[in-house]
């Protein structure tokens, strides 16, 4: 896993126009715990995928 969790909620609240420090903490618990549920290999494969989504968009996001 390329990214911290707390990088792709950075990002997806940026995308979001969301900047409030209580939505924010509640992302970033959120995608803590889908990397938990990712990196399970016994949970379905689409975790890993969604993931791996994720991990995108914020590479894309922080390079532009």
């Amino acid at each position: 896993m390329k990214y911290y969790p707390d990088d792709i909620a950075a990002v997806l609240c940026k995308l979001a126009g969301n900047d409030d420090p209580d939505d924010k903490r509640d992302c970033e618990e959120a995608v803590h715990r889908l990397k938990a549920i990712a990196q399970n290999e016994y949970n379905f494969d689409h975790w890993r995928t969604f993931w791996r989504i994720l991990e995108t968009i914020t590479e894309q996001e922080e390079n532009r």
